[in-house]
């Protein structure tokens, strides 16, 4: 069975690496016995990272179908894929987070 932390870098868009959730550290915060308060400090941290960067991806997207929409150059093609990528981001997130979460 691999584990988690490995599938989690293997299947993360490599530019995007910074802003996926830690799950790595948040498992050693587990490991080293902190509290419950220090745990859900750092999973909030951390999920407010990915949040904000989804959120600044998906307005960047928004604005470029628009212009796309009114005659911008950018194919569909590349906007296709950056879109696919942000799901994996986000699907890929979501299973972290609801796996460190029943490791706690």
């Amino acid at each position: 069975m691999v584990k988690f932390g490995k599938v989690l870098e293997k299947n993360r868009h490599a530019p995007w690496a910074p802003y996926y959730l830690d799950y790595n550290y948040l498992k050693a915060v587990l490991a080293d016995g902190a509290s419950t308060t220090v745990f859900a400090e750092s999973l909030r941290n951390s999920v407010e990272k990915v949040s904000l960067f989804f959120l600044e991806r998906q307005g960047e997207l928004a604005r470029r179908v628009l212009q796309a929409r009114s005659g911008g150059s950018e194919g569909t093609a590349d906007l296709c894929e950056e879109l696919l990528c942000l799901i994996e981001f986000l699907q890929l997130n979501a299973l972290a987070v609801r796996k460190i979460v029943k490791k706690h």
